[in-house]
């Protein structure tokens, strides 16, 4: 639909109906729907009133409210689901290559417990056969007596010596001898 003001590609610009602000001896037409001027009324800028056109206020009908409503829920929904599956596909991915690494180390870490603990107990074998050799000088415990504690020694503290407090050092000011 074209606006009121422009004419419709049907009728001559004879029948335009004239501005104020153009003279009416100023416009001339001619055959090919061109407009020449002539001579143009001067006016100020302050004098023209911007047109502002406000569209009518149309009712949406009820059905088209529910398919804009229907369209934007299963827009809203089906971005979610890409994402929820996006989040399962990597974590179908990813979780299983992680295990496997982590698998990985728990094998390393069980294997060297085993041979601690291997080793530990070949070291308590050697030091059980040497205790029982009658010559090693391994003697069993006696629970009888107080365990073995190093004699007590006593120390004699140093003297302390009082810190030397000198008296300050008279600085002499230095004058710059120009500038």
């Amino acid at each position: 639909m074209l606006a009121p003001d422009r004419p419709s590609p049907r009728k001559p610009l004879s029948s335009i109906k004239q501005r104020n602000y153009v003279s009416s001896q100023s416009v001339t037409y001619s055959r090919e729907n061109t407009v020449s001027t002539k001579k143009i009324k001067s006016r100020k800028r302050s004098d023209i009133k911007p047109v502002v056109i406000t569209p009518k206020k149309v009712e949406v009908p009820f059905w088209l409210k529910c398919f804009n409503f229907v369209t934007h829920t299963s827009s809203g929904f089906s971005i979610i689901t890409v994402i929820g599956c996006f989040v399962v596909y990597g974590l179908t991915v990813s979780a299983p290559s992680e295990w496997t690494k982590k698998y990985g180390n728990l094998q390393e870490l069980q294997k060297r417990e085993r041979q601690l603990i291997f080793n530990n107990e070949v070291l308590k074998n050697q030091l059980a056969e040497e205790a029982n050799e009658a010559n090693s000088g391994l003697v069993t415990p006696d629970l009888s007596q107080s365990p073995v504690f190093l004699p007590q020694t006593d120390v004699e503290p140093l003297p302390k010596e009082e810190p030397v407090i000198s008296s300050p050092k008279k600085i002499e000011p230095i004058f710059p001898i120009a500038y």
